[in-house]
């Protein structure tokens, strides 16, 4: 028959190992969202969320305007991916360039 002692440590030891596949199955970093973002949230996230994004400080304050009608046409890639470009221009070229992509967008959508 086995020893009290050895059912109880065998016990203790499942009880152990329990707890541990538990906080490891609901445990997740402290930097992560909760859960992934969907595909409808990703969509529904707007173009003035790239506006929004708040602007270092070495980037002009016109630039979030422009930032923004980049996005609003041509999509939050295009309008992030362009904004550190736009930084550097004056900002008269920066808006022709600006009316230069959204133009090209606007074209590639009638193709």
């Amino acid at each position: 028959p086995p020893r009290p002692a050895a059912v109880g440590a065998l016990i203790a030891i499942a009880a152990i190992v329990l707890v541990v596949a538990f906080v490891i199955a609901t445990a997740r970093p402290s930097g992560l969202p909760d859960a992934a973002p969907t595909a409808s949230a990703s969509a529904s996230a707007s173009a003035s969320a790239v506006a929004a994004t708040p602007a270092p400080a070495d980037e002009p304050g016109w630039l979030a305007n422009l930032v923004q009608e980049l996005a609003e046409d041509c999509g939050e890639d295009v309008a992030g991916s362009e904004r550190a470009a736009l930084a550097q221009m004056k900002r008269r070229d920066a808006g022709d360039r600006v009316e230069q992509l959204i133009e090209d967008c606007r074209d590639a959508e009638g193709d």
